[in-house]
This record gives structure tokens, C-alpha cells and sequence, in this order.
């Protein structure tokens, strides 16, 4: 049996870097297309505005207004933390499929 491997955090950055500008080279405006790529790169699909925020080093602001672009084409969704006011950021595994038929 092989143990669990950790993720390189730099490398995980890199990668979220270097998706973003392919996504912005496709017309994505830059920080949504950061903020989907860090989401797509996390290990549960989901961040919190703090955990983007801290990973992407990037404001709340920021945050927000990516997030909300990502949720108006339909690539995020929005998720409340039981017994908290926090949301969480989703990319579901449908969810770029229900973005394309959208768009029809």
C-alpha cells in the first residue's frame, strides 16, 4: 500500500497560474479565470473567500467579484457552511457541461 502523497503548495500555484492564462487567452477575464483555476486544482472542488484569498493572495474584493462572474456563466456555484455565515465556492463535475448548454 502506498501512503498519501502531500501537494507541493508552489507547485500547485504554478499550475493555477498557467491554466489561468490559457483560460485568459480564451477570453476569461484574469482573475476569474484565476480564481476557477485554483478551484479546479483543490483537492475538494470547493474554497472558502479566505481560502482564495490566501492562496491567489488577492482581496476580498477581488474575490467577489470573480466569484461573481464565475456564478453568473454558470461555473461556480455558491454553498453555505452549515452553522456559518461563510460561503463555499463549488465547481461541480456537471458544471461546464450545464455552462455550455446555457450559453445555447
Amino acid at each position: 500500500m502506498t501512503e498519501p502523497t502531500t501537494r507541493d503548495p508552489e507547485a500547485i500555484s504554478r499550475f493555477v497560474e498557467h491554466f489561468a492564462a490559457q483560460l485568459v487567452e480564451a477570453g476569461v477575464p484574469r482573475m476569474p479565470a484565476r480564481v476557477l483555476a485554483a478551484l479546479l486544482a483543490s483537492d475538494t472542488g470547493s474554497l472558502t473567500s479566505a481560502e482564495l484569498g490566501d492562496q491567489l493572495r488577492i482581496s476580498p474584493a477581488a474575490v467577489s467579484g470573480a466569484v461573481r462572474y464565475l456564478a453568473q456563466v454558470h461555473l461556480v456555484s455558491r454553498e453555505r457552511e452549515p452553522g456559518s455565515r461563510r460561503e463555499r465556492y463549488r465547481v461541480h463535475s456537471d458544471q461546464w457541461y450545464e455552462a455550455l448548454t446555457s450559453r445555447e
